[in-house]
């Protein structure tokens, strides 16, 4: 019925149809876990930055599957910031990194850590990171 290039064809069509929704539900599964966890239960307290010796103000988040923790974060306005990523487990969306506020992109490590300098903000400016797909995000309150 099939010539030897026709069996070729339906086995890889066959092949890519099962990575395709395999890979899929994998994908979808990662992206749907939405743990509730708060600044205070991941062991942070959201309202507190360190301020260093030269004057910036280290801002802290977790990346791992599942979001980006804590969700909210207050940091001081008029400081020069740097953003520490710290990536914990991170297989999903969360590591296509995005800030489109100040043209920030990155893809974060599955492990590691991330330190972006973000600048200096004015008092009542909000930050919104968020994965490249907007699934997951934080935002960050300058005051």
């Amino acid at each position: 019925m099939f010539n030897k290039t026709g069996k070729f064809f339906l086995l890889f069509m066959s092949l890519s149809l099962i990575f395709f929704i395999a890979s899929s539900t994998i994908f979808i599964a990662s992206c749907t876990r939405n743990p509730s966890v708060t600044a205070k239960q991941a062991g942070k307290d959201d309202s507190v930055n360190e301020i260093d010796l030269n004057g910036k103000q280290l801002i802290e988040v977790v990346a791992k599957s599942g979001g980006y923790y804590p969700k909210s974060i207050d940091a001081k306005a008029s400081v020069p910031s740097m953003l520490r990523i710290k990536s914990e487990n991170a297989y999903s969306c969360e590591r296509a990194f995005v800030i489109p506020q100040i043209r920030v992109r990155a893809i974060l490590p599955i492990n590691g850590i991330t330190d972006i300098e973000i600048g200096t903000f004015d008092a009542g400016t909000r930050l919104i990171g968020t994965c490249s797909m907007g699934m997951y995000s934080f935002v960050i309150n300058f005051n």
